[in-house]
């Protein structure tokens, strides 16, 4: 583990820099769709602790928060045509017809070949 400890933190700043290029991009995108009105775009590379936890899982995280509901799916196909989706969970699905709850998408992703060259 102590192996695993230094390897994350010598990477992390890469992770870092990463997400804020990935970040930069999907508020570029965010802008140039002009029917999208957004709260917040928020992300974050895991602590230390948090990534050992989430090992398989990965290491950053980035969210888009919209006004509107019917904001998510434009969002969501703004990523997809943008970024190369792995896994789209939408968390609705699991209230109901009849409930208020969780209403997000969640999103696994990874970039493009081409953002690469």
């Amino acid at each position: 583990m102590e192996d695993i400890a230094k390897w994350y933190i010598q990477k992390r700043p890469v992770y870092e820099s990463l997400l804020e290029a990935v970040t930069t991009i999907i508020k570029s995108l965010l802008k140039r769709e002009t029917t999208v009105r957004y709260y917040l775009v928020h992300s974050r590379v895991k602590e230390y602790d948090s990534f050992a936890l989430k090992l398989r899982e990965g290491t950053r995280a980035l969210r888009v928060i919209c006004y509107l509901r019917q904001d998510k799916e434009i969002v969501a196909g703004l990523l997809k045509d943008n970024f190369k989706v792995i896994k789209r969970e939408d968390k609705s699905l699991d209230l109901g017809p009849d409930k208020v709850g969780y209403n997000a998408i969640h999103l696994d992703a990874m970039l493009k070949d081409d953002r690469f060259a």
